[in-house]
């Protein structure tokens, strides 16, 4: 009778610091463990625990013993099998490049591979000399650690499809070409590649903010009438701020 009623007063206590640790670990008698976030039950007999989209209703009399030193949130895993990523940035560029930032759209979503891999597909859309583009790439993420914050190194490389099939060559004018320019350009898109690092930070199991720095190489092409060829090479420092979705 004294074991439940200190287990009692345990629990009273971690739930007592639920807005900042909300999760506990409990071993039962049985020789099953089980973590989850705690709730009252409004019965001074029983406890009520949620793990994952169970909800378990447990007597005190069933817990052998309680760990809730697993609340801190360095510690806890996110070892999640899938999530989806919204981001959005500045490509700045250099003097070579007629606009100095471009600002940009993107999302993805991404699955586990290995333990600490992740590999997603994403979309997005950008805006340069006055013309849109949608980048579509593959996503890579390796992270540090499997906790609530965490670095992450990535790697995106796809192909950007250029949002209108025909363009003025006035922006382009000035750019080194086989011969004089027509009067309109007909756009083809270009590789991608955008290696770099960031920073991760859940807020909670299902959300999470991140930032990352990275570099950002691109090329676009264009074409006109007389076998008229124009390519437009960027070499830019890309900084993004994300929103994490599971």
């Amino acid at each position: 009778m004294k074991k439940i009623i200190l287990l009692a007063l345990v629990l009273f206590g971690a739930l007592s610091v639920f807005a900042q640790n909300p999760k506990v670990m409990l071993h039962l008698k049985s020789g099953t463990i089980i973590k989850g976030k705690l709730f009252e039950t409004g019965s001074p007999e029983t406890v009520k625990i949620k793990s994952k989209k169970n909800v378990w209703v447990l007597q005190y009399s069933d817990i052998k013993s309680i760990d809730y030193k697993s609340l801190d949130k360095t510690k806890e895993t996110t070892n999640d099998p899938f999530y989806f990523k919204v981001s959005g940035g500045l490509l700045l560029g250099n003097s070579s490049n007629a606009e100095s930032s471009v600002s940009y759209f993107h999302s993805s979503f991404n699955v586990q591979l290995i333990e600490k891999l992740y590999a997603g597909v994403g979309a997005g859309v950008e805006y340069y000399n006055e013309q849109s583009y949608l980048p579509t790439f593959l996503n890579f993420e390796y992270k540090f650690r499997q906790t609530r914050s965490f670095p992450f190194l990535y790697l995106k490389t796809g192909y950007i499809i250029p949002g209108e099939s025909q363009h003025s060559s006035s922006e382009y004018e000035q750019f080194e070409s086989r011969n004089i320019p027509p009067q309109f350009l007909k756009a083809h898109g270009g590789i991608m590649v955008n290696p770099g690092f960031g920073y991760t930070t859940m807020l909670g199991e299902n959300f999470g903010l991140c930032f990352s720095v990275g570099y950002r190489y691109h090329s676009l092409r264009f074409s006109g009438k007389d076998k008229y060829e124009l390519e437009q090479r960027y070499n830019r420092l890309c900084l993004s701020l994300g929103i994490i979705f599971k």
